[in-house]
């Protein structure tokens, strides 16, 4: 086995590799648990994706800083692959320390000698904990809009409507919102199909088929419907041309908005197919 002194670069690599290992561990773990449903293991492999990016920047500012750097030639020449961002993936973590040491060696900095930055490395760990702590309790306060309202879910469970206003209630994920219209009117058309495009007539030609309506305006979302029809003693059909549009709102109770939020997964859609029937 080496020791330091004969091999001095073996520190350095140690980080790189370090950092590599944990940047592939953790997004193996992100793509196991990635789904059409949660999307934060997607946005957090994203996320670790930066680590090496920060690391490649600082690789490159060094190897810039380099050529405005004095040579020394009875020194032997550092690594030029070290990286201060991987340095700070240690246990325990030394953010601070780490800083001191750079500072110490390249510019003769002694930090230990000033209480206060002795004082910040010793307390960052603890408030760094309190100022999570806080955050994540803050997630329990909702804002519900004027026009809006919210489902209050505890543990998954439907307990309250809120109505517009600042709400208090469990941090994330044992509590959340789900927002729901609040008088909110739409209109939807019964036609389902993409309106096709026009055809172009000629100006001294006949008049096109669409132009034959008693309407004086255009109707995009028009529908024809077939309807069996008898005259005597004979069968046929009848064809009729209806731009029926729909007007709803989700009701302005609590138990309308519940079963608008848990009792159908869209709403136009079903508006839609039961219209069409």
């Amino acid at each position: 086995q080496e020791t330091a002194a004969q091999w001095p670069e073996a520190s350095q690599l140690a980080q790189l590799s370090r950092m590599a290992i944990i940047c592939l561990v953790l997004s193996a773990i992100c793509l196991l648990f990635a789904s059409a449903e949660s999307v934060w293991p997607l946005r957090l492999a994203t996320l670790i994706g930066l680590l090496p990016a920060l690391v490649a920047l600082e690789f490159l500012l060094r190897g810039v800083l380099s050529l405005f750097s004095p040579r020394q030639p009875r020194l032997e020449p550092r690594l030029m692959a070290q990286s201060f961002i991987a340095g700070l993936l240690r246990w325990p973590p030394q953010p601070l320390l780490a800083l001191q040491h750079e500072l110490h060696n390249r510019f003769g900095i002694d930090l230990r000698q000033i209480w206060a930055f002795t004082y910040m490395r010793r307390a960052f760990f603890p408030v760094l904990l309190v100022v999570l702590a806080v955050g994540w309790a803050l997630t329990g306060l909702h804002e519900v809009p004027l026009q809006g309202r919210g489902i209050y879910e505890r543990f998954g469970k439907p307990v309250e409507v809120f109505g517009p206003g600042l709400h208090a209630g469990l941090p994330w994920p044992l509590g959340r919102v789900l927002n729901v219209e609040n008088g909110v009117v739409h209109e939807l058309a019964t036609s389902v199909s993409d309106a096709a495009t026009p055809q172009l007539a000629a100006a001294e030609g006949p008049a096109p088929l669409i132009a034959n309506r008693l309407w004086d305006a255009s109707h995009v979302n028009d529908k024809s419907q077939v309807i069996a029809s008898s005259s005597g003693d004979k069968q046929g059909f009848q064809i009729v041309n209806m731009d029926v549009r729909f007007v709803y709102r989700i009701g302005l109770t609590d138990q309308a908005a519940l079963a608008a939020t848990y009792n159908s997964a869209d709403i136009p859609t079903l508006i839609r197919s039961t219209a069409s029937r």
